[in-house]
């Protein structure tokens, strides 16, 4: 469980470096890593095995499997971790059709940010109605490293007045 650790200044939180960048010695006496950047690294003991959830939201209403949106809809994605969310650049990916979207639709918020959950807005490209469902796909990383993913499908609205309202907020919990 030994790993290697960068401070976060802003989460005030170590964040771990992911497993694939570790290499143990073969007798497991040293521990050695690749660095992304400069900064404060030490080894740390990690104890959570646990990933961090993902819940998404459009318009403040549950977003669900074959749910019906508007065009140009932001999500909502809200990541939670007891031990903390990692909001380095890459540990947050967002998916549509298996296509990633730029990290400039993807908007960490820097002021109050939490250690343990963050909500992230996506600012996807405008959608066009397609017979088949779009295929949304979160991966998210906590401070341990652990990964999480979230999947799911959604179809676009037409765009016809009140109908829109209607279906931009189903399923209503």
């Amino acid at each position: 469980r030994l790993r290697i650790g960068l401070w976060d200044e802003e989460c005030a939180q170590w964040q771990v470096l992911g497993t694939a960048r570790h290499q143990w010695s073969t007798n497991l006496d040293s521990i050695s890593a690749e660095v992304p950047s400069a900064g404060y690294y030490a080894p740390v003991i990690v104890h959570d095995d646990e990933a961090p959830t993902i819940e998404v939201s459009i318009g403040g209403q549950h977003f669900g499997e074959g749910a019906f949106v508007g065009p140009g809809n932001p999500f909502l994605v809200l990541v939670e971790d007891r031990n903390g969310i990692s909001t380095r650049a890459g540990d947050l990916i967002v998916l549509v059709d298996n296509t990633p979207l730029a990290d400039s639709s993807i908007v960490v918020p820097r002021d109050g940010i939490s250690p343990t959950a963050v909500a992230v807005t996506v600012v996807p490209p405008e959608f066009l109605p397609k017979e088949e469902p779009y295929n949304l796909r979160i991966v998210a990383h906590d401070a341990a490293g652990n990964v999480a993913e979230y999947e799911s499908s959604f179809r676009i609205a037409e765009p016809h007045g009140e109908l829109l309202e209607f279906f931009g907020t189903f399923p209503n919990p």
